[in-house]
């Protein structure tokens, strides 16, 4: 980013957001505060410009809705019309299911349980809940940018200040990595905050011994909100 804090000329949009969001929020994931800005844009544009698309009503209705996860999301920032449009469609797909008779169950014999859900019954797999499916590809996009960047001075420069990636967004750069030089950035970095989170829930453990009189109060006292964020993708505190 050049000095007016306009985009540099070599650095993607992505890279660009990304960089302001290590600036923003240096605590967190960066990949994981794209990802879930990201989604939630991706779920505004579904709930009120798309509730009425035949292709994605297909998807959802195949998926038959939301995982737990993204369900939450939606309940937190999508529409009720737009939710209640799509989640109409799934439910009528379920009911017509149910009156064909998919989930009635065989009797069973003397001294027999039946079996449940038998492979004639002819239920259809569902698929995977659409959202996860915009999430991974989110995760790819902004993992694959951030590495990127590393390869400009002052992006590096922010992500070393930064508390580095959760571990599963930790691991998936390993993955895609194909520069030494931004990998040695981003394993020297969390390896550093991996160590200072160690000590300090050491220090949290220590504090909250019954032999001890002291009680958290310094960076400890949230260790372990940070080692959650850390070893999972980030959670809302």
């Amino acid at each position: 980013m050049s000095a007016d804090g306009t985009r540099g000329l070599g650095m993607s949009r992505t890279t660009f957001e990304m960089k302001h969001g290590l600036e923003r929020t240096p605590h967190a994931c960066p990949t994981c505060t794209f990802v879930d800005e990201g989604v939630r844009n991706h779920i505004d544009a579904l709930f009120y410009e798309r509730a009425v698309d035949v292709s994605t009503r297909e998807t959802i209705r195949a998926a038959r809705g939301f995982c737990r996860h993204h369900a939450r999301l939606v309940s937190r920032h999508a529409d009720a019309l737009g939710t209640a449009l799509i989640l109409r469609d799934v439910l009528i797909n379920d009911l017509r299911d149910v009156d064909a008779g998919m989930y009635d169950r065989p009797a069973a014999k003397p001294g027999q349980f039946a079996r449940f859900f038998e492979a004639k019954s002819g239920l259809r797999p569902r698929t995977q809940c659409p959202l996860c499916v915009v999430e991974a590809d989110i995760e790819i996009l902004a993992t694959d940018n951030l590495l990127e960047g590393l390869g400009d001075a002052e992006f590096a420069a922010s992500f070393r200040s930064s508390d580095s990636l959760c571990i599963p967004h930790f691991r998936l750069a390993f993955e895609r990595c194909q520069n030494q030089d931004a990998w040695k950035i981003v394993l020297e970095t969390e390896r550093a905050m991996m160590g200072r989170i160690t000590q300090e829930l050491e220090e949290l453990a220590r504090k909250y011994d019954y032999r001890s009189h002291e009680k958290p109060h310094g960076a400890e006292a949230g260790a372990w909100r940070r080692a959650l964020n850390l070893t999972s993708k980030e959670i809302d505190e």
